[in-house]
């Protein structure tokens, strides 16, 4: 997968560029399916730049993207691309989105990246190759999910989408979490809070209501940390799920016992 993980680094340094090139600048700024939604011309010249160098390098494979959809599939090998990841964020300036991108087989991930730019962190995996993470030119390091056990040693973090019942189902969940858990945040960027699963920061991350680009490089990069991709319903993760939950090996017994 060599030649696929380069590749996909290629795509993070053109999206990289791009994206720092328009964060913090003026934007022009339209909905998508309702006000909260939002997208840029640096989400859609992210995505396309992303796109080109994967179709010039693979030219049979098919790619899905969050701005510019994808085609009918006709191959086993799929690119998933989220262009900014935290748009909302990327609008009012804060330094929270990412740049993710991987690659399926026979649906199940094979090869992830995600940058986030702005932060100058780049994180990836290859299948069973470990996940792997750097903060700009320091060396390389083993990311690793944490071993917490209990819900009242945990740190965690969760999100919703834009619907009024993802938002209340993030009600219902976060408030007995909140109570009883020792750390809880709000970054509003999936891929930010999935990283911190897996490099050990968090311990666990509920999202209500996503699409496969917000988690497909998320999931190959937890799991090669040693954490676990699930549904809220515990079961194990597909490419068709929008309710996620990412945690370490230890807490789901003690989380799954709570409402989510």
């Amino acid at each position: 997968m060599r030649n696929e993980l380069d590749t996909a680094f290629s795509a993070l340094s053109a999206a990289e560029q791009l994206a720092l090139h328009y964060w913090r600048n003026t934007l022009r700024i339209r909905t998508k399916s309702d006000a909260r939604d939002l997208v840029t011309q640096a989400d859609v010249a992210v995505d396309r730049a992303v796109r080109k160098i994967i179709h010039t390098q693979f030219p049979a494979h098919d790619v899905l993207s969050e701005e510019l959809g994808t085609s009918a599939r006709t191959s086993d090998n799929l690119w998933v691309i989220d262009p900014i990841d935290g748009t909302i964020n990327f609008t009012m300036g804060e330094p929270l989105f990412g740049v993710s991108i991987a690659l399926f087989q026979h649906d199940t991930p094979v090869v992830a990246a995600i940058s986030f730019p702005a932060l100058t962190e780049r994180y990836w995996a290859v299948r069973g190759g470990g996940a792997w993470m750097q903060h700009g030119t320091h060396r390389k390091q083993r990311c690793r999910v944490s071993r917490v056990s209990r819900i009242r040693d945990a740190r965690f973090s969760m999100g919703f989408n834009v619907t009024s019942a993802s938002r209340r189902r993030f009600l219902r969940s976060f408030s007995p979490l909140v109570m009883d858990a020792a750390v809880a945040r709000l970054h509003f960027c999936a891929v930010f809070d999935f990283m911190n699963v897996a490099r050990g920061g968090m311990d666990f991350y509920v999202n209500y209501d996503i699409h496969l680009w917000d988690f497909a490089a998320a999931w190959l990069i937890v799991e090669e940390a040693g954490g676990q991709m699930r549904t809220t319903s515990g079961k194990p993760l597909t490419m068709k799920d929008t309710d996620i939950v990412a945690i370490n090996d230890n807490i789901d017994r003690a989380l799954f016992r709570y409402p989510l």
